[in-house]
């Protein structure tokens, strides 16, 4: 009836998508918790027949306009959801860590509903359920209020009506246009400011009336990535943004690693466009020319040496009429279209990935140095940074691994010949340990996402708001202003 999930030998409450009436029994905003829900308008198990339950658990049928989207109902979804935690809490059989939920997080990001509903698996999907996941382990319920973009600010209103308190916090796209009135949307719309984050991938100017605090990043600041701050998530009233990241899965024991000599002379490369090789469309921080002469002169050391990779060419027609045909860099050779589990194998088997800039920051060299292969992350130098000042690098690949050193990370300049072929050398006859950043250990995960959710953010936006009304302003970035506590 629920799904649990086994994460280090602990048994965890996972309730993805429920209803907004799930304490039926309980309107207002002093809800008093899951624990409690006992709502007296539905039967005993006693009076609960088999048609009965079939017809309470019964699923709605499916909106056709979301499904042509690739979406499924989530309403539906969730109110079947709903039905199930009525039906156990009539019959007293629910699961006995349900007396133990601690609050719930309410989702309105379309990364999420792509990720949730679309299997999107870039940067922010696994994100999204990473912060799912370790929700879960603080046994934080999760609610999704995946509506259109003109409903959704009503919606997350009326659950916040339903759940009160219980709510600690709303991911949002603030940049959206619903959130730019703070009066007619924060004020006026039934949910205080201070539990609204807006939800980014990576630091950037997102708006908020309170500050940059509440920006919650899948990545972090670049003064977290490279101190390596462990479980810190945030510093009080000056926090610049709140890193919040993900941890890496499979975990460690069970994550695949092939010894050097048993890998095939093979190096991948991470772009997986073909497009991205192309200036007019991605940074294409190594040219065509690069990375055939590269492979031609390091196949004269290494003779059965193959640069590889899992590439498409996903253009529309415009697109393909605009730009002409694209094609890989000569001798490159195309895996084809990979799932999860092949692509993590064929990073395993590789003996280095090589990024082009394009993606940026992606979940993917973190997966490659978990199984003890080396990633080349390209950077420009822009007319005044300096290869060895990291901080002077105008563009990086994977920012957050701007100042990870070798041999697990390679910082090469862009179109820099000879640092590219010294990198892929040294990985073709080097063997590296798998390596994993403490930040996104899963116990580490785990505190923060812990911490952030029982911190007192009502009681920081209190005093950021009394210094502002006494003209004393404490934070930065766009959108600051006057909210309601």
């Amino acid at each position: 009836m629920f799904l649990f999930h086994h994460r280090r030998g602990a048994a965890l409450l996972v309730i993805p998508l429920l209803s907004f009436a799930l304490l039926l029994g309980y309107v207002g905003t002093d809800a008093p918790g899951l624990a409690r829900f006992k709502p007296t308008s539905v039967p005993r198990a006693p009076d609960f027949n088999d048609r009965m339950q079939t017809q309470l658990l019964a699923p709605l049928p499916a909106d056709p306009k979301e499904e042509t989207k690739g979406y499924h109902n989530y309403k539906a979804y969730t109110e079947h959801k709903l039905r199930e935690i009525t039906a156990c809490s009539a019959r007293g059989d629910c699961h006995p860590n349900a007396d133990k939920v601690s609050g719930i997080v309410i989702f309105s990001s379309v990364w999420c509903k792509m990720a949730f509903y679309a299997h999107y698996n870039g940067g922010e999907g696994v994100w999204c359920h990473g912060v799912v996941s370790a929700a879960a382990f603080t046994l934080c319920m999760c609610f999704h209020t995946l509506t259109s973009s003109a409903t959704f600010a009503p919606y997350i209103a009326h659950l916040h009506r339903q759940l009160g308190d219980m709510v600690k916090a709303i991911f949002a796209d603030t940049e959206r246009e619903e959130f730019g009135s703070i009066n007619n949307f924060y004020g006026g719309s039934g949910f205080p400011a201070w539990k609204v984050f807006a939800f980014s991938y990576w630091a950037q100017g997102m708006p908020h009336p309170i500050g940059r605090p509440w920006t919650v990043l899948g990545e972090p600041s670049r003064d977290v990535a490279s101190s390596e701050l462990g479980e810190a998530w945030y510093s009080g009233l000056t926090a610049d943004y709140t890193y919040l990241g993900y941890d890496l899965e499979p975990y460690a024991d069970d994550t695949e690693f092939i010894p050097l000599k048993e890998r095939p002379m093979r190096v991948f490369i991470l772009a997986k466009r073909v497009q991205y090789f192309y200036p007019s469309w991605a940074p294409a921080l190594f040219s065509h020319d690069v990375i055939r002469r590269a492979l031609i002169e390091l196949r004269q050391e290494f003779p059965t040496l193959d640069f590889v990779g899992s590439f498409v060419d996903d253009r529309n027609e415009e697109e393909l009429a605009k730009f002409g045909d694209m094609e890989l860099p000569e001798g490159v050779k195309n895996l084809g279209p990979l799932n999860a589990t092949q692509f993590d194998a064929a990073l395993a088997r590789s003996r280095m990935v090589i990024g082009i800039g394009w993606p940026t920051t992606s979940p993917s060299p973190y997966r490659a140095l978990a199984r003890g292969t080396p990633f080349v992350n390209p950077h420009t130098l822009g007319d005044s940074g300096k290869d060895e000042e990291p901080d002077s690098w105008p563009m990086v690949q994977h920012d957050s691994m701007r100042t990870t050193p070798e041999p697990m990370v390679y910082s090469v300049r862009a179109q820099d010949y000879d640092g590219l072929l010294r990198a892929i050398r040294i990985a073709l006859t080097t063997e590296m340990k798998p390596y994993r950043f403490e930040r996104m250990e899963p116990d580490v995960v785990d505190k923060r996402i812990s911490d952030f959710v029982n911190a007192d953010w009502r009681g920081y936006a209190k005093l950021i708001l009394e210094e502002r009304k006494a003209g004393n302003e404490t934070q930065q970035g766009p959108g600051l202003g006057l909210f309601e506590l």
